[in-house]
């Protein structure tokens, strides 16, 4: 049988303590790359979402701006046939006049 000192707990639980000390000094640098990676990761995915962003707002005013130009094409569209129509109908009001030649000697 063997003889442990008396204070064997506590110098073995230091010693566990310093060996995980150890071995996470060892790890840290890894730990350190990792969260950097990952962070440079969600910029360049938070990047990538701005520029989708901005692209579909682009479109979207672009959508926009030729709804507005569709929309006054056919306002347009609509006053020259109103304009056509009123000179259809003065037209036909005055069909009389001018087409018969009524010559009295």
């Amino acid at each position: 049988m063997s003889v442990k000192p008396i204070d064997f707990h506590l110098t073995y639980a230091n010693t566990v303590r310093e060996s995980r000390d150890k071995q996470n000094d060892f790890h840290r640098h890894k730990d350190i790359n990792h969260y950097n990676e990952n962070k440079l990761e969600a910029e360049v995915n938070k990047n990538l979402q701005k520029t989708k962003n901005t692209e579909e707002a682009q479109h979207k005013a672009i959508n926009q701006r030729n709804k507005e130009e569709k929309s006054k094409g056919r306002q347009q569209e609509k006053k020259r046939k109103r304009q056509k129509s009123e000179i259809k109908k003065q037209l036909d009001k005055d069909s009389g006049i001018g087409q018969k030649l009524d010559i009295m000697i």
